[in-house]
């Protein structure tokens, strides 16, 4: 029996069960509409819901600020030398002495993203190419550079800017909220075990 056949009995059986009730619309439904409101301050609502669940959100105005907030964040870590696969940020922040590398051997990655969910504290990535995928995901800490007009409320609004900004959408769509957590082992939950365990997104506000 195909596939088309079985779907058309299961159905006949179901409406010949006294007990069942169809109750498939007539007609679609209206278009979905998110019962939670639109936030007044996208800005503000992105810092609050990212650093409730973990993550740390700088705010910044121009990039000088942050090449600062950056630079002075590695000289907490020890210095460490930072894994970057974007030509641009790396320029900027080579030009300022922080050592960045194209390399997923580092302690901490910086990579760009696309939009700043404000509903959730999520931020979307997108990669071209295993590495900037994996850049994401092989540090301990990573650190997004953002700008403003990158926020959206929700993220049906994320991916619509998404589409329009790119007429072939990229190989891979990320959507991170927080460090890395889970709680495969007896419910406990654990920092870092999948991905870093610090978040960190700078966001020029007046960008």
């Amino acid at each position: 029996m195909s596939s088309g056949n079985s779907r058309h009995e299961i159905l006949r059986r179901l409406k010949s069960n006294p007990g069942f009730a169809w109750d498939a619309p007539e007609h679609p439904p209206e278009p979905y509409h998110d019962m939670m409101p639109r936030p007044d301050d996208l800005m503000l609502a992105f810092k609050s819901e990212l650093e409730a669940v973990g993550g740390e959100v700088y705010q910044c105005s121009g990039t000088p600020m942050i090449v600062e907030a950056i630079s002075q964040l590695l000289i907490k870590l020890n210095s460490p030398p930072a894994c970057c696969f974007d030509a641009t940020i790396s320029e900027v922040l080579s030009s300022h002495g922080i050592n960045v590398k194209p390399e997923l051997s580092c302690e901490v990655a910086i990579t760009p993203c696309e939009y700043l969910i404000a509903r959730s504290g999520s931020v979307m990535v997108t990669g071209f190419s295993e590495t900037e995928r994996a850049a994401c995901i092989s540090s301990n800490v990573h650190l997004l550079v953002a700008k403003g007009s990158q926020l959206r409320p929700f993220l049906r609004d994320a991916i619509e800017s998404l589409k329009l900004q790119y007429p072939k959408l990229p190989p891979w769509v990320g959507i991170i909220t927080g460090p890395s957590r889970s709680a495969d082992i007896e419910k406990t939950p654990v920092i870092g075990v999948h991905g870093p365990e610090r978040l960190i997104v700078f966001v020029d506000k007046d960008a």
